[in-house]
């Protein structure tokens, strides 16, 4: 169990680290951190091409950044605008670091 937790706090500082929300760590009741350049150049190409499974390098290599990140125990949420949960997003298992589902634009 200990061991865990330990590769779950890794997994979410070394995120927290690649995408600049190191303060983004508590949890899903934590809000979400923008990024100041505003919303992601959107590929359709690259939204046609995810598919469940898929892991966040894939996803970074076909969407980019994302806008806002949200870390939760369970999922993840990548998002490509600054709508939030309105806009285009991927959501990814958290543990694995692997897609569930999206909303493309």
């Amino acid at each position: 169990m200990q061991r865990g937790i330990y590769w779950l706090a890794g997994s979410i500082a070394a995120l927290a680290l690649t995408f600049g929300c190191a303060e983004n760590q508590a949890g899903p009741e934590s809000r979400p951190t923008e990024r100041s350049s505003g919303a992601a150049p959107i590929s359709r190409a690259g939204w046609a091409r995810l598919q469940t499974g898929a892991t966040s390098d894939e996803v970074l290599g076909r969407l980019g950044h994302p806008v806002q990140i949200r870390v939760g125990m369970l999922v993840t949420y990548w998002y490509y605008s600054d709508r939030g949960d309105a806009g285009p997003y991927v959501c990814f298992d958290t543990r694995p670091m692997t897609v569930l589902r999206w909303r493309e634009p």
